[in-house]
């Protein structure tokens, strides 16, 4: 809006800027554009008129914010809650894993409550372009004003050592990693989606790649990614790590190999 006041000469009620955050789950059967309530903003009330009108058109469910900073943070939170929650139970599946159990079961018990529970399920990390990246503005934003988002700061923490706690498990079953064949099953950052926008599947690769592991990968909804090209599910390996369930996947393909579940199936 400075920008546009500059570079036009008009004062800020001459023109009309509406923000409205995007609220996407790709591949949700249940919840679409049209069905899902829609948060819009405006630098004035002209603006916002404006916003809901077109919104308006396309999409059941408005829902006006006094204003565009309040619409942007409140997008910082709804990411910054899945983050930090998605951290957390990634933390509960390593101590479930310690413990014997399977966190898949407790999460399955947990989600019987009726209410003050939300399930979240484990995996390599968090991936997407807005879960693992909205948070640290909200972060950044914090530090400039001398305000503490150590939840944030902690699941950032957490997420980023989560490929390299795969890569010990894969140590503990086969021993040293040198020369070992292992092939990692799914690359894109969620189930059943080509998206391999910030997927923590790309950084246990490269770290499987630095204990001197012969790391192929298998994603028929990727094909191709950094050069490398998807491989087909055989018994050709000594371990096979599955980061990404798609559904297509036949595991049945790789026979005796033995299989990591990044998921928390132990």
């Amino acid at each position: 809006m400075p920008i546009i006041k500059k570079v036009s000469g008009l004062d800020y009620e001459d023109f009309d800027v509406a923000f409205s955050p995007e609220r996407i789950d790709p591949v949700n059967s249940n919840w679409k554009l049209k069905n899902t309530p829609k948060i819009v903003s405006g630098s004035n009330r002209r603006s916002l008129n404006r916003a809901k009108a077109f919104y308006g058109k396309f999409i059941d469910v408005i829902i006006e914010c006094e204003s565009i900073e309040e619409a942007e943070t409140a997008k910082l939170l709804e990411n910054s809650f899945r983050f930090v929650n998605i951290s957390f139970i990634n933390e509960i599946s390593i101590l479930c894993h310690k413990l014997g159990i399977d966190v898949n079961h407790v999460i399955k018990a947990a989600s019987t409550k009726p209410y003050g529970f939300m399930p979240f399920y484990p995996g390599v990390g968090v991936g997407g372009h807005c879960i693992p990246v909205d948070p640290l503005y909200l972060s950044n934003t914090a530090r400039r004003v001398g305000a503490p988002t150590r939840f944030i700061d902690l699941a950032n923490q957490v997420n980023h050592e989560m490929p390299g706690y795969f890569v010990e498990l894969a140590e503990s079953v086969l021993g040293n990693l040198t020369s070992k064949k292992i092939l990692v099953i799914g690359v894109s950052y969620k189930p059943n989606i080509s998206d391999v926008r910030e997927s923590p599947v790309v950084a246990l690769i490269s770290q499987l790649k630095q204990k001197g592991a012969v790391v192929s990968w298998h994603d028929d909804l990727v094909k191709e990614l950094n050069g490398e090209k998807s491989v087909k599910l055989s018994s050709n390996f000594d371990l096979a790590i599955l980061a990404t369930p798609h559904e297509y996947l036949d595991l049945e393909m790789l026979g005796k190999v033995q299989i990591l579940d990044t998921r928390g199936t132990t």
